[in-house]
């Protein structure tokens, strides 16, 4: 499959990736900030700073290869499908853990509703200008 040269997409793609950069950034050079936003206290707690770095850096990652979409064909459709199932994920996994868990506070909601309609976005970008190879 390839993706259609579009501006449209190549927004969506900016979009999509520039978040995943900046929260990622977040988490990884701040990760006691980033948890403070969402209610919890990391003061002390090594470990879950190195989880919330190592998430953070990973979504870094992943975030760049959206953005390297844009300027490299090779990776437009990769870039694609990965921002989607990233955001349609984190969101998922939210919502489970809320019908799990309970409520989780309303930043952690606000972040859930968000993914779902990040994830919304690329998954029409990723239908909208698929081309099949002929």
């Amino acid at each position: 499959m390839e993706m259609q040269n579009s501006k449209v997409l190549k927004g969506i793609l900016t979009l999509l990736g520039l978040n995943l950069v900046g929260i990622g950034s977040w988490r990884l050079f701040a990760p006691i900030s980033f948890a403070k936003n969402n209610a919890m206290d990391l003061n002390n707690q090594i470990s879950l700073i190195n989880e919330g770095r190592g998430a953070g850096g990973e979504i870094v990652a992943i975030g760049v290869l959206i953005i390297l979409g844009i300027f490299i064909k090779k990776l437009t459709y990769t870039s694609s499908i990965i921002g989607p199932v990233l955001y349609l994920g984190f969101g998922v996994a939210r919502l489970f853990s809320f019908l799990v868990d309970g409520h989780p506070g309303e930043m952690a909601v606000t972040a859930m509703i968000g993914e779902f309609v990040m994830g919304g976005i690329g998954l029409f970008a990723l239908i909208k200008y698929s081309e099949k190879k002929q």
